[in-house]
């Protein structure tokens, strides 16, 4: 490599290393200002949603059931 190749090459590097370090603040900042997110909890909720409606679900299914069965 010569020494103006290593120049140009030490300055790109020093460019891309600066955008790197400047996304990175940007997704701390947004990070920041999200909400503080419990996401075991959340999926513990969410995953007791899901039960809840599945359950229900199958509980109308088994009335539909019943209702065809009568009807034949």
């Amino acid at each position: 490599m010569s020494y103006a190749r290593m120049q140009h090459t030490e300055a790109e590097l020093k460019k891309q290393i600066d955008a790197l370090l400047a996304r990175a603040k940007a997704t701390d900042e947004a990070e920041a200002q999200e909400p503080v997110l419990d996401i075991p909890a959340e999926i513990e909720r969410r995953q007791a949603r899901l039960d809840a409606i599945r359950q229900a679900r199958e509980r109308l299914e088994q009335r539909q059931r019943e209702a065809d069965a009568r009807w034949r």
